[in-house]
Order: C-alpha cells, then sequence, then structure tokens
C-alpha cells in the first residue's frame, strides 16, 4: 500500500501561549512515518519552527499527494491550538488576525472525501475548547483538500481527536523532570501515548499477518482509538498533577475502517500456527465516560426500552457524566401548551420573547411571560418567523402547520428545537402512541450533542430512521439530527431518502438536510441557512451560498449549538423578512 503524510505544527498564533512541545512531537511523528517507510517524496513537514505555517502551504502539500493519483492511505497530523466554532479549526501562524488562516476541519473533511484517495486519517492534537473573544469567534478558516472532486463515490475519512469537544488537549510539565526545574520539559500527553502504540511498544494490540513469506505486525486503527481513550486518562491520573484534570480522547472511524492498518513493523512474537486469532486479548470494561452513558441511553430509547432508559437516567454519576444525566432528565419533561386553536405555535424556556418578525402569517405573542407564541394564516409548506429575545439576540425558526415547536435556552445559548404535532390536529393520534419514546430519544442526542458526545455506528443510524418516522409522519426535529449523523457515517442515500420523505410529507425540506444530501435545492427549504451551528461550517466545501440579503451573516452568530443571532444579525434578517430577500 503507498502511503502519504503531512505532519504540521504551529507553535505559536496571535496571542495564545507558545506551545514547547510542538516541534518535538513532529519531529517524532516524522521519525515514525520514516521507519514506516514512507519516502521524503511522500512526506510533508510543515512547523513554524523558522517560517510561518499557511494555509496555502498546506492546501499545496495535501494537493500535491493528491495529484499522484497512487496514494492509497493519507495521514495529516496537526499539533498546535484549535478551537471550535460549532465545528472544528486547527489555527495556524496568522490566525486569529486574519481570519482565513486556520484549517476548517470539517470543511476539509467533506472534500477529502472525494479527492480519490483510497483512506485518509486526521489525528488532531490540539484544543477544542469553545472560541472566546470577538477575534477568535470571526474565524473563517479555509479547506485543504482540492475542490475537485476526483471520485464519484465516497472514501472513509477517520479522525482522532486528542480530546472531547469543548475541552483543552493538555500540554504538561513531565513529573520526572519537574524535579530539575532548569530541564522544563514539556511532553504533548496525547502524541506521546499515540506513539506509544504506533512504535508497537504494547505488544498485545498488535496482530500478526503473513505477507510475501514474513510475518508482520499491524496496529488497526479501531483498537488504537479504543486504547487511546483508555490510556490517555489513566496517564494522566498517574501524573499526579490534578484530580481535576481530565483529558478523554474522541475519535470519528468508519466501520469500514475500524480494521484497517495504521502502522506495522516487525512480527516479534511466535507463531503456534498458520491459522492465528487478533492478538489483542480480552480487556477490562471501557470507563464510565460521557460517550458511554450517552451511547446507553441512545440504545435504550432507539429500542423503545423506556424501563432501561430510566434505569440508566437514574444512575450514580459524578462529573459530566452527571452533567449529561440531569440535562436529559430536563430536556425530555415536556413543558408549555400542547396545543393551539391554530394548530401551530412555538413555546420557549430558558429565555424571554420580546418581539417576532414575519410577513403574510398572523403571530401573537401570548401572555406576558414572553415564552408563548401563537402562529395563525399559516398555509402549507410554511413560513420562516423570527424569534427576539430580551437579550437582544434572536433566532429564525420556521412555524410548519399542525406542529408545534419547543425551544430550549441554557446560559444563553439554545440547545434544542423540537416539533411536535399540536394535539388538535390529525397528526397527533398516531404520534401519541409513541411520544414517550420519541421525546426521550429526542432529549438524549439534544444534550449529547450540546456536549459533543453524540455518536451513532451504521447500525445506530439505521434504528434511527426508523425510529423518526411514525406512522404516515415524520419527526422534523430527529430528522435534522439524523441528517448529520448519515453525513458522518457517510450514508448520502439515506440523506437523500429523508430528504423525499420529508417532501413528501411535510412539503419542504430543512436547509441542513438540503445541504448534506449535495442535491440541488428543489422546492422550499427552510429556513434559508443551517439550523445547526455546525452546517456554516460546511457552506464552501458544499458550495453552498445564502440568499443575498443575508450577504454576511455569517460574521453575526453567537456561540450555541442551534444558530442563534446578535443584534446585527437580527437587523439584517429583520429587513430580509419584511422586503421579501427571503421567503417566507
Amino acid at each position: 500500500m503507498e502511503r502519504a503524510a503531512v505532519l504540521i505544527g504551529v507553535s505559536k498564533t496571535g496571542n495564545l501561549p507558545e506551545l514547547q512541545a510542538v516541534t518535538p512531537s513532529v519531529q517524532r511523528m516524522t521519525d515514525w512515518a520514516r521507519r514506516q517507510g514512507i519516502d521524503e517524496g511522500h512526506l510533508q513537514v510543515l512547523t513554524d519552527e523558522k517560517n510561518p505555517v499557511t494555509v496555502e502551504q498546506v492546501h499545496s502539500a495535501i494537493t500535491a499527494l493528491v495529484d499522484r493519483a497512487s496514494v492509497e492511505q493519507l495521514i495529516v497530523y496537526f499539533s498546535g491550538h484549535g478551537i471550535n466554532i460549532d465545528s472544528e479549526f486547527w489555527l495556524l501562524s496568522g490566525a486569529p488576525k486574519n481570519v482565513n488562516e486556520a484549517v476548517n476541519v470539517e470543511g476539509s473533511v467533506r472534500l477529502a472525501r472525494y479527492c480519490g484517495i483510497s483512506h485518509v486519517v486526521l489525528i488532531s492534537d490540539a484544543c477544542r475548547s469553545a472560541a472566546e473573544g470577538l477575534l477568535a469567534l470571526q474565524i473563517k478558516g479555509g479547506e485543504v483538500f482540492p475542490n475537485e472532486p476526483v471520485s464519484g463515490t465516497e472514501k472513509p475519512v477517520d479522525i482522532l481527536f486528542s480530546c472531547a469537544r469543548g475541552k483543552p488537549s493538555l500540554e504538561i510539565v513531565d513529573p520526572a523532570a519537574a524535579a530539575a526545574e532548569a530541564a522544563k520539559r514539556y511532553s504533548a500527553l496525547y502524541t506521546e501515548v499515540l506513539l506509544d502504540y504506533l512504535t508497537g511498544r504494547h505488544q498485545e494490540t498488535l496482530h500478526p499477518v503473513e505477507e510475501d513469506g514474513r510475518v508482520v505486525a499491524e496496529l488497526r486503527l479501531g483498537e488504537l482509538a479504543d486504547c487511546l481513550k483508555r490510556d490517555v486518562p489513566a496517564r494522566l491520573a498517574a501524573m499526579k498533577i490534578d484530580p481535576k484534570l481530565n483529558q478523554l480522547p474522541d475519535d470519528r472511524i468508519s466501520r469500514h475502517t475500524e480494521d484497517a492498518w495504521i502502522a506495522r513493523m516487525p512480527f516479534k512474537g511466535r507463531l503456534l500456527s498458520r491459522t492465528f486469532s487478533p492478538g489483542i486479548p480480552a480487556r477490562e470494561p471501557p470507563p464510565v465516560t460521557p460517550f458511554t452513558v450517552s451511547e446507553g441511553l441512545v440504545s435504550a430509547s432507539l429500542e423503545g426500552d423506556q424501563r432501561k432508559w430510566k434505569e440508566l437516567l437514574s444512575l450514580e454519576s459524578g462529573g459530566r457524566e452527571r452533567g449529561l444525566l440531569e440535562a436529559v432528565a430536563t430536556q425530555a419533561e415536556p413543558f408549555g401548551p400542547m396545543h393551539f386553536e391554530t394548530q401551530c405555535g412555538f413555546k420557549i424556556r430558558g429565555a424571554r420573547i420580546v418581539d417576532t418578525v414575519q410577513r403574510d402569517v398572523d403571530v401573537e405573542l401570548l401572555g406576558t411571560a414572553g415564552d408563548t407564541v401563537r402562529v395563525g394564516g399559516l398555509t402549507a409548506p410554511g413560513a420562516n418567523v423570527l424569534l427576539v429575545l430580551e437579550n437582544g439576540c434572536g433566532v429564525a425558526v420556521p412555524a410548519l402547520p399542525d406542529f408545534i415547536a419547543a425551544l430550549s435556552f441554557e446560559g444563553g445559548q439554545l440547545v434544542d428545537v423540537s416539533y411536535e404535532p399540536s394535539e388538535n390536529t390529525w397528526r397527533w393520534g398516531e404520534y401519541a402512541h409513541a411520544v414517550n419514546e420519541l421525546r426521550s430519544l429526542r432529549a438524549t442526542i439534544a444534550a449529547s450533542a450540546a456536549l459533543g458526545v453524540f455518536r451513532l455506528n451504521e447500525e445506530g443510524g439505521l434504528a434511527l430512521a426508523r425510529r423518526m418516522q411514525y406512522a404516515k409522519g415524520v419527526d422534523p426535529s430527529l430528522a435534522l439530527y439524523a441528517a448529520y449523523v448519515y453525513d458522518s457515517l457517510q450514508r448520502r442515500d439515506l440523506i437523500d431518502e429523508m430528504r423525499s420523505y420529508m417532501e413528501g410529507d411535510l412539503g419542504l425540506v430543512f436547509f441542513d438536510v438540503a445541504l448534506l444530501s449535495r442535491a440541488p435545492i428543489m422546492g422550499r427549504f427552510v429556513p434559508p441557512f443551517p439550523m445547526l451551528s455546525q452546517g456554516w461550517a460546511l457552506l464552501s466545501a458544499y458550495r453552498a451560498q445564502l440568499p443575498p440579503s443575508l450577504h454576511g451573516i455569517e460574521q453575526c452568530r453567537v456561540p450555541s449549538l442551534w444558530t442563534m443571532f446578535n443584534g446585527k444579525g437580527v437587523a439584517m434578517l429583520r429587513k430580509a423578512i419584511l422586503s421579501g430577500g427571503i421567503e417566507r
């Protein structure tokens, strides 16, 4: 197999602290790549040791390898500062002063799928903390894979993250060297543990394989990811630096490549027969983490097992696990009116509505609490309604005939939007049979997504496809979450199927679903931009454009799982809606 690697290290960016471990980490990864037999022509090393690292340099390095048309596996490694603005960005030398000098990881992944290389692996040893400050929030970044699809078939792109979303990737003082303060040796914890496996220090994880009359030992990607999730937190705990510090690696690995090898080395064991089993022995059960808690809750919800779901919800736990369970319980609790005379409306909790903006539809803010909105005079397929909040921010949410939209806010962010049929519509009778299971599933997905720990394998994704359909209808909010699940699984066929089902049932399609289907926009789609914030990072890669009346509105977003705008964005949307700059 012809392999290549692009290794990137940026120790200094903007006013952020200079990272001491970046250069040594990249050097060790370079040494490993060479020992793997990746020759100099297939190895690109970009660091800021002497000169700044730019998006154009990274793009050119990757494009040169793609253009060879013979590379079968490409490894792209990054060590440096990272931020999460709804999705992942690697900060290069010119960021954040130059908003384009960052790698848009999610957009790059989408282009990488069609670049023609059979298997791309991204390894990110960078923070995934939320962006802070105006400069960081303006980061746009750029895609570093060529925007020239070579293949009409998607190829696997896998990602290894050094930490969970919203968390830092730790650069820590080595305790052994800390005693000799003058030495000041630093190590990037994740890369240290990663290289232990890549270089074969854990023989029990290697698989012996016969090839051309010799035996080699392979390290497989799925097992590597599992080991990193176990060993990085354990290594940190053993260092006894601060019990409050934690680092839990994350990953997105395709079922098609979980058994793909990522490192090979001479086999040092002894073959007992010509037929042998995998070298990795039975392991202890994985530790309880927000990921495992989320997986258990999602699985119970997909199975419709409310008893099991409630048992899991009541488990004793601490830290982020307890926070997740509490968030799920809160989200699952219904609130507000279950019907309107008009059969359509909005209800919110955790915030207060002070104004609404709409065109050709009757909208009435009920009562004095600012938490209930009745929508009348609505005709199919629906209308965009801007809800303006007490703090000056706003959200644009589609009003759908027969549905009540429930919005949940926490800490000033919109953390969930769910749609349920109004109890006085034809949809409710059939929906009611599954309402508890659907609420538990939606709550689990919403809370898990807000923490960045929502994952589904292909089996779970198919189960979600079945679950979000009830009788002759479709759950609109689950359709949004499902679209991103199917995109991560690279199952565009399921996205296309869901899009068709939504158009047939509701007469429209959400922008996010249309975006991820990558098909020409036909008919109605609402709103005229992504509802889930993670969709904004994909607009460039998917060549999607917003209406001219909303040009620049992406710079008016505020941090939130679901798209929210600041006062400037609210003013822009108000003008666009009232003037007809966007469809009703």
